[in-house]
């Protein structure tokens, strides 16, 4: 950046808080025109040793190689999906990840990961870093309701909050390409608490920590796992027709196990009687009725003939 920043290009630099003071402490505190710095709203930061590793584990059981991993997904709209690429048999398949559904991304958003300085940042507060300061508008349905007549909350909301004069200057050029609506930063800070304090460290921290210098991410793995039940949603492979019958299969599979847990809860047999019993009735019902009618239309077919 500094090389770029002398040849008076300009520079757009971005990253969490503590990544850009590192910047302005490399610059020694000189001011650049052509620089513009953008800090995000920052939970903490794991080890990027762990996030490999968590890679490295997911290549293993999905029997691929993993070449993308997204934290935000929007194809089922905004909100806490992630999304993963990987290629498999020479296919791309891209796969929906749920948060609940990642033992990563539940532990990092529990603030159960992160290192141990981020849960006493002392950026995580009004006095930013950066020119700007940027994250998701989280609850702006309850602090700004009037601007969601005309805006699709689906593709997503952000904020963006200007701290320096530079900051100002610099929005003024970048209008003209952005929707920018007026707001406060006490109703962005309520949907986001890392604009007024530091995340609260998790009481499993330790314990994570522990499992993972003594039998790596798989030991995270097959704790959470066994801790939630869980497993991974259905793969939606690119460019394949198979697709459909999986999702068919799926659903089947799902209706059959629902069934099969009423069938075997003793709890629920009275419930299931009653509802035999109704059902039985209502046969009964029908079929009576139908006989009646038919019984009915011979009777005046039988007198007709009879007037004749």
């Amino acid at each position: 950046a500094k090389e770029e920043l002398a040849k008076e290009r300009l520079v757009l630099f971005s990253g969490t808080p503590c990544q850009i003071d590192g910047l302005k402490g490399y610059l020694r505190g000189k001011t650049y025109d052509n620089l513009l710095t953008v800090d995000l709203i920052c939970h903490g930061v794991p080890s990027s040793k762990m996030f490999q590793d968590y890679i490295s584990d997911l290549c293993v059981k999905l029997g691929g190689q993993v070449i993308g991993f997204e934290f935000r997904d929007k194809t089922a709209g905004w909100g806490l999906n992630g999304k993963i690429t990987y290629v498999k048999e020479n296919k791309i398949i891209s796969k929906s990840l749920p948060c609940s559904d990642s033992s990563y991304y539940s532990l990092f958003l529990e603030s159960a990961i992160y290192r141990e300085s981020c849960y006493s940042c002392k950026y995580a507060n009004e006095n930013r870093v950066g020119d700007f300061t940027i994250g998701d508008f989280w609850g702006i349905e309850r602090e700004h309701p009037e601007y969601l007549k005309n805006m699709n909350i689906q593709k997503g909301i952000s904020c963006m909050i200007v701290n320096t004069n530079h900051g100002r200057i610099m929005l003024k050029e970048l209008c003209p390409g952005i929707k920018l609506l007026s707001s406060q930063y006490e109703k962005a800070a309520r949907g986001n608490a890392q604009l007024n304090r530091p995340s609260v460290k998790s009481k499993k921290r330790s314990m994570i920590l522990d499992l993972y210098k003594t039998g790596g991410y798989e030991a995270i793995e097959k704790w959470y796992k066994k801790s939630r039940g869980i497993k991974y949603c259905t793969d939606e492979k690119i460019n394949s027709s198979k697709v459909e019958d999986e999702n068919k299969k799926d659903i089947e599979s799902l209706v059959a196990r629902k069934l099969g847990s009423v069938l075997l809860n003793r709890k629920q047999w009275p419930l299931l009687l009653c509802l035999i019993t109704l059902l039985w009735m209502l046969a009964i019902f029908l079929l009576s009725s139908q006989n009646g009618e038919q019984t009915a239309k011979a009777s005046g077919g039988l007198a007709q003939t009879i007037a004749g």
